[in-house]
């Protein structure tokens, strides 16, 4: 057992750790059959997207000049003391892999929020949550590359927005301050309708449990793992399945059609309410009318499926697709990381952000250090 594994032990009693580790096999067993269920069945399956046109090959399109490429990710961290939250948000995007001539950026693009609000467990978390959103689609609206990874999928940012909007603390002066702030300084609208539109910027869904083909084109086989675990098993390297629209059961469909942002009637800061519940949702017309499309693209072997959300006119437009495939694949370095090169790189980054939290909250303890009382209300944090 290495140093680092000993480390994440040192807090369970050892009779704890014995109990866990006693029920391993068990665990073990209840897995097992889920896989070798699926390896049984996995050439008939395969077979079936064939029967139904739905294996397609990287081969069979048109060749590309390599795309730029970057990834957007975004983070959070909420500081709780005994006086008030320290909340801090930041969006990072993080250039590809590329030869340096075809560099468009010289260094990590990053934007970031932080501020100190009263204690709130409802409304602290949904601010925070939606100031990261806004960074995300700010710094994911003014990238300039080829393709664009944002971290998710494109009901990510719907339900990032709605956390900020539709709280129910919008009567509190504060906290629709800090709402209209981040929709104004961040040009919230305008982000997001860029987002939206572009066929450039495709989303990645690191963690999916959407099983939107195994209970649509597979339901005759009863599948229980998801989309993602099947696809890795049964597609060859370099093959992925033909783009459909999303939403392919009766409930996913129902999912992406009932897509809205919610903006509080509590909201009304400037008159402005109505307008801006009208523009966020006119920025979300084509994920809500599934103009948006998935594949499940294998570039290797020994790679994971990754679930690709793009715009329609992305994934019937045969260069454009194979540009989007193209740009993941060059970006699939080891199997050690498991997302692209990028994405993986913005993801460290941004949740490395309560580091910064830690430096912020150390600047601003100095800041109180001529008044004790002061400084033992804000250093005193709770445990979670």
């Amino acid at each position: 057992m290495n140093n680092k594994q000993s480390e994440s032990y040192a807090n369970l009693p050892d009779e704890l750790l014995e109990d866990i580790l006693e029920d391993a096999p068990k665990i073990a067993d209840k897995i097992k059959p889920l896989f070798e269920e699926l390896e049984q069945q996995k050439r008939i399956l395969h077979q079936k997207l064939e029967d139904n046109d739905l294996i397609c090959r990287v081969g069979d399109l048109e060749n590309p000049p390599s795309p730029s490429i970057a990834a957007v990710d975004g983070g959070q961290a909420i500081e709780k003391s005994i006086g008030a939250d320290t909340l801090i948000a930041v969006g990072v995007g993080v250039e590809g892999l590329v030869r340096e001539d075809n560099r468009r950026w010289g260094s990590v693009q990053y934007k970031n929020w932080q501020d100190v609000l009263p204690h709130n467990s409802e409304s602290n978390p949904k601010v925070t949550r939606g100031a990261m959103t806004a960074l995300e689609l700010l710094v994911i609206s003014q990238t300039p590359h080829d393709i664009i990874i944002a971290d998710g999928s494109h009901q990510t940012p719907v339900i990032g927005i709605n956390s900020l909007t539709s709280m129910s603390t919008l009567d509190e002066p504060h906290f629709q301050k800090v709402t209209w702030d981040i929709i104004e300084q961040f040009d919230l609208i305008n982000s997001l309708k860029r987002t939206m539109t572009n066929p450039n910027i495709v989303y990645m869904v690191k963690y999916d449990s959407s099983q939107d083909i195994g209970l649509s084109i597979l339901k005759d086989f009863n599948l229980t793992l998801d989309d993602k675990t099947v696809m890795t098993l049964i597609l060859n390297s370099d093959e992925f399945t033909k783009p459909l629209p999303v939403g392919q059961t009766n409930k996913t469909q129902k999912v992406w059609g009932d897509l809205y942002i919610s903006v509080s009637d509590k909201f009304d800061f400037r008159g402005q309410r109505d307008t801006i519940k009208e523009e966020l949702n006119r920025a979300i017309a084509l994920p809500k009318n599934r103009k948006v499309y998935f594949t499940y693209y294998k570039p290797y072997k020994w790679s994971p499926a990754y679930r690709i959300e793009m715009k329609e006119n992305c994934a019937q437009t045969e260069i454009e697709l194979a540009k989007v495939l193209k740009g993941v694949k060059e970006q699939v370095v080891s199997t050690e990381i498991k997302e692209p090169y990028p994405q993986y790189l913005a993801d460290m980054m941004a949740k490395s952000i309560s580091g910064g939290l830690e430096a912020l909250r150390a600047i601003v303890q100095y800041q109180f250090s001529d008044n004790p009382n002061f400084l033992q209300l804000l250093t005193q944090s709770y445990r979670t």
